[in-house]
C-alpha cells in the first residue's frame, strides 16, 4: 500500500517535475542546441530518479540496486548541470579531453560497487573515510557550484571584450539556480546530522524544481543575437590571446589611429547596442584584429574602452547649458548607456565620483 504522508507527496511531486522538465527541454524547447539539451536532459533525469528512490524508502522498498540509483543519480546530476551551463555559456563548447577528469569520480564510484575494496568496505573503522563516502555526493555537489560559478564569471568577462553594454540580468536566473542549489545542498547535508533537516531539503528542492521549470520555459538563451560575437571571443581564447597574430607594429599603429578618429568624428559609443563585430564592419577590419589592437594598444577591453567614451561625453554634456534640463537617467541614456546603474558606475570607475558630485563640483568651480 501506498504511503500517502507529506514527506512521499513532496517526492513525487519533484520527481515529476523534474521528469517533465527534460522531457519539455529535450522535445519541445532545445533551447539553444541540441547539446545543451542532453545535459539538461540528463540533470533533470538524474534528479528525478534520485526523488523516485526516496519514493521507494518512503514505501518500504530497500535495496542495494536501488542505493545504487540514489548516488549514482546524484553524481550524474552535479556534472550534467555543470555541461548544461558550459553549453549555454560557450557558443564553440565541444566535449574535449580535459573534460574527462568530470568522468573520474563517476567511474571511482562504479568501480567500488563492482569491484568493492577492502578497505571502503571497512570504511566505518576510519573516521575520514566514513565521512567522505557519507557526505561524498554532498562535497561534490559544492565544488560543481563553485565550478558553475567560475563559468558564469568567466562568460562576463569575455562578453566585456565583445559589447559595450552590461547584461548582467541575463545570466541572473543561472547566478540565483547556483544559490538555490546551493541552499539544497546545505539542507541535505544537515540532514544527515539530523533527520528534521530532511524535510526542508525535499521542500526547498521542491522550490528550485518550480523555480528551474518557469526560467527553462521562459528564459530566450544566453546572447542568441551575439553568436558572432561570441565566437570571436571563444577563438580568442583558444589562440591564446593573440600569440597567432600577423598584425606587424606599423599595421597595429595605423588601426589605433583609424580608430580614435572614427570615435572622434562619428562618435559610434552614442549607440547603446554598440558590439566589437558591429564597430569593427565600420572601420573594414576584422573582429579580432579590433580586440588585439584595444587590448594591446590602448590596454582596454572593448567594454572599458567604449564606456569611457561615453563618461568623456557625459561630462560635456553636464557642464552644457543646453542639458541643463536633463536628468542624470537622461544624460546617461544621451551619452550611449543603457541604464543609470551602468552610467553611475562606469562614471565612479572613471573619475573617482558619481556624475552627481561631478556636476556640483563644477558648477560651483565657475
Amino acid at each position: 500500500m501506498i504511503n500517502l504522508n507529506p514527506e512521499t507527496l513532496v517526492s513525487a511531486i519533484i520527481c515529476v517535475n523534474f521528469f517533465s522538465i527534460g522531457l519539455y527541454t529535450f522535445l519541445i524547447r532545445q533551447n539553444r542546441s541540441k547539446t545543451a539539451s542532453l545535459f539538461l536532459l540528463s540533470f533533470c533525469i538524474s534528479l528525478g530518479l534520485n526523488q523516485l528512490y526516496d519514493l521507494l524508502v518512503f514505501n518500504g522498498v530497500y535495496g542495494n540496486y536501488f542505493r545504487f540509483l540514489d548516488e549514482f543519480s546524484l553524481l550524474i546530476a552535479f556534472s550534467s548541470l555543470y555541461f548544461y551551463i558550459a553549453s549555454l555559456t560557450q557558443n564553440l563548447f565541444r566535449f574535449q579531453k580535459k573534460h574527462i577528469v568530470h568522468l573520474i569520480p563517476i567511474l571511482i564510484f562504479l568501480l567500488i560497487w563492482v569491484f568493492p575494496l577492502p578497505i571502503i568496505e571497512q570504511y566505518h573503522n576510519i573516521s575520514f573515510l566514513r565521512i567522505l563516502y557519507k557526505y561524498y555526493n554532498n562535497i561534490q555537489g559544492i565544488i560543481y557550484v563553485f565550478l558553475i560559478n567560475g563559468l558564469v564569471n568567466q562568460h562576463q568577462q569575455i562578453l566585456k571584450d565583445l559589447t559595450s553594454t552590461a547584461r548582467e540580468n541575463d545570466l541572473n536566473w543561472v547566478r540565483i539556480m547556483v544559490i538555490l542549489l546551493l541552499i539544497v545542498i546545505v539542507f541535505w547535508t544537515l540532514s544527515g546530522f539530523e533527520k528534521d533537516w530532511l524535510n526542508l531539503t525535499g521542500y526547498s528542492l521542491l522550490i528550485f524544481s518550480y523555480w528551474l521549470g518557469y526560467h527553462i520555459i521562459a528564459q530566450k538563451g544566453i546572447y542568441r543575437s551575439m553568436l558572432p560575437e561570441l565566437e570571436v571571443a571563444e577563438l580568442k581564447q583558444r589562440e591564446k590571446r593573440y600569440k597567432n597574430s600577423t598584425l606587424s607594429v606599423l599595421e597595429k599603429s595605423e588601426m589605433v589611429e583609424h580608430v580614435k578618429h572614427l570615435m572622434e568624428t562619428e562618435k559610434p559609443y552614442l549607440n547603446n547596442e554598440l558590439t566589437l563585430t558591429s564597430l569593427a564592419d565600420r572601420l573594414q577590419m576584422k573582429p579580432i584584429h579590433l580586440s588585439q589592437v584595444l587590448n594591446e594598444e590602448f590596454k582596454e577591453n572593448f567594454y572599458s574602452f567604449i564606456n569611457r567614451y561615453r563618461v568623456n561625453e557625459s561630462k560635456k554634456m553636464l557642464l552644457e547649458s543646453r542639458y541643463s534640463h536633463y536628468n542624470i537617467l537622461g544624460i546617461a541614456l544621451e551619452s550611449g548607456f543603457n541604464s543609470k546603474t551602468t552610467f553611475n558606475k562606469a562614471f565612479k570607475e572613471n573619475t573617482g565620483i558619481s556624475p552627481s558630485e561631478f556636476q556640483r563640483t563644477s558648477t560651483r568651480a565657475s
